[in-house]
């Protein structure tokens, strides 16, 4: 089905505090991080290593996310083909 994505998260998760940011996340409805998937801008992503994270770029075969839980941004692979 489809996945709900956050555009007000996304307006705002530069102004909020690390540890509100991880408190709006966790209220998200979020999906399992997995290199083969495609995830779309605002949605809310959660990754086996680093925790609940908001995608904030979703390009063609990669995302940026930000991880409040580690205090980072990452970029990952996604629509991975073996």
């Amino acid at each position: 089905g489809d996945r709900t994505v956050y555009p007000d998260l996304l307006e705002q998760h530069s102004s909020l505090q690390r540890s509100q940011l991880i408190t709006r996340l966790r209220k998200c409805s979020s999906t399992p991080y997995a290199m083969k998937s495609q995830y779309k801008t605002g949605e809310v992503i959660d990754h086996s290593a680093f925790g609940l994270g908001l995608v904030l770029n979703s390009e063609t075969d990669r995302i940026n996310v930000i991880f409040p839980e580690i205090d980072g941004h990452r970029t990952l692979i996604q629509n991975y083909a073996e």
